[in-house]
């Protein structure tokens, strides 16, 4: 997955590639290259979104899992679990 960061704004633009440019020739020598441009991009924009996922552990899920370093790994499989779902690019 790749992940691009975000400096912030109202919204987000993504440029995207919808054709090949068609410019491209083998040479040799002194003979004329094409130097049109090209139209090959154009861009998506998207408005910035908020979200939340609850996260919990029940008083007997607590009891079982005694001890600091048990409760810690029970709520950060819970959390990646909640991440592998819902995360930002899904």
């Amino acid at each position: 997955m790749r992940v691009k960061t975000f400096d912030g704004g109202r919204t987000i633009v993504q440029e995207l590639a919808y054709a090949n440019n068609q410019t491209f020739q083998w040479y040799s020598g002194y003979q004329t290259l094409n130097i049109a441009p090209s139209q090959t991009f154009t861009a998506a924009e998207f408005p910035i979104r908020q979200s939340a996922i609850a996260v919990s552990i029940s008083g007997l899920e607590e009891l079982q899992n005694s001890g600091e370093e048990a409760i810690i790994n029970l709520l950060e499989s819970r959390i990646e679990n909640a991440e592998d779902q819902y995360g930002p690019l899904n």
